[in-house]
């Protein structure tokens, strides 16, 4: 999907449906929505007071235009009460109205950016504007051989002032990193283990996490023994699968040490439990025993694309917990890396 900004009055702006929010305690129409609804002779307000159109947070109505616009139809979405209204509650809607576009087989969309009223709020508000749209029509469809047939969609706020483009532009840039960036960690989560192996999960943080602020090390089975890591390296043992310790560094600061932060990811890639085997029920969710890394490495790539101004330090020791022949056993003692001695009870518990 490619999301731009537009200096144009939406009336003006073809398109093949313009999104239009009202709120339902809004006894007046905003100015941009004046206009469509004088250049439809009223059509909205009638529509209204026949409760054709409910202004309810989450409702959407389409209505078309006929050539009095240049958009072909309106997308009327209702924002419920002003009082109540979020950018959480925006970023919830605009994922549903793309999904209702995208079903519509509708290519390309304008909208306001109106959506909240104060215009020092616009660069916020394009933003979660951006990321509702980017992660409502997210899909995991790699495996799928009778895929769903995708839209290649233009989305374009419209602004009549010309001033408040570049705050739209900066927002729908940051909406594009956070969403991609979450979208990313969907990506990983919903890999099946015998895909997204340790090895694999670190070849491709590798590969995608590419920025000259970031330095990444790969610490195998060796380099961990010499650490002295044998509680991780003990989880590993029932595996096939060699584990992987990831230290990522990000110095978006780094004239001052003292301003830094670490991240810790669980990356366990499948998680039957060991020795200590889960239920079978539901133990295909297991692949997702990783999102805990999943989170902190996607969050990593935000932050450096963000160029934010703090250290960060982000950790992953990356496994399986298998029942192998050679697994860790419930009474077995290892000592970690710290010195401590620890009697594993329940080889389920790793991490515990």
């Amino acid at each position: 999907m490619n999301i731009s900004s537009a200096n144009e009055n939406i009336i003006d702006y073809e398109s093949d449906a313009a999104i239009i929010g009202l709120f339902d305690d809004d006894k007046d129409f905003i100015q941009e929505i004046k206009s469509i609804d004088n250049k439809l002779d009223g059509l909205l307000d009638k529509l209204i007071e026949k409760s054709e159109i409910s202004r309810g947070f989450g409702e959407i109505r389409e209505v078309h235009t006929f050539g009095h616009i240049k958009p072909e139809r309106l997308i009327v979405i209702g924002l419920g009460s002003s009082q109540e209204f979020s950018i959480s509650k925006l970023r919830l809607l605009m994922a549903k109205v793309i999904r209702y576009c995208e079903n519509r087989h509708l290519q390309c969309i304008s909208s306001l950016i109106h959506f909240n009223g104060e215009d020092s709020g616009i660069e916020k508000v394009a933003q979660a504007l951006t990321e509702g749209l980017l992660l409502g029509i997210y899909q995991f469809d790699r495996y799928k051989k009778n895929k769903k047939e995708s839209n290649d969609i233009d989305f374009v706020i419209t602004e009549i002032e010309k001033s408040k483009i570049g705050a739209i532009n900066r927002g729908i840039k940051t909406g594009q990193i956070t969403a991609s960036s979450t979208n990313l960690c969907r990506d990983f989560i919903n890999e099946p283990a015998n895909v997204l192996t340790p090895t694999e999960f670190s070849t491709r943080i590798t590969q995608i996490l590419k920025h000259p602020n970031l330095n990444i090390e790969i610490l195998g089975t060796k380099e961990m023994q010499d650490l002295g890591m044998n509680a991780a390296l003990g989880v590993a043992k029932g595996s096939s699968q060699l584990p992987k310790l990831i230290i990522i560094d990000y110095k978006g600061c780094p004239e001052n040490n003292t301003n830094t932060i670490t991240f810790i990811g669980k990356g366990i890639t499948f998680d039957s439990g060991g020795i200590s085997l889960k239920p079978a029920l539901n133990m295909g969710d297991m692949k997702g025993d990783m999102s805990g890394a999943a989170a902190v490495i996607s969050a990593t790539k935000a932050i450096a694309e963000l160029n934010i101004a703090v250290n960060l330090k982000t950790i992953v020791i990356a496994t399986e917990n298998m029942p192998g022949a050679s697994a860790q056993k419930p009474g077995d003692i290892v000592i970690s890396m710290s010195g401590k001695s620890i009697e594993i009870d329940n080889t389920d518990a790793e991490g515990r």
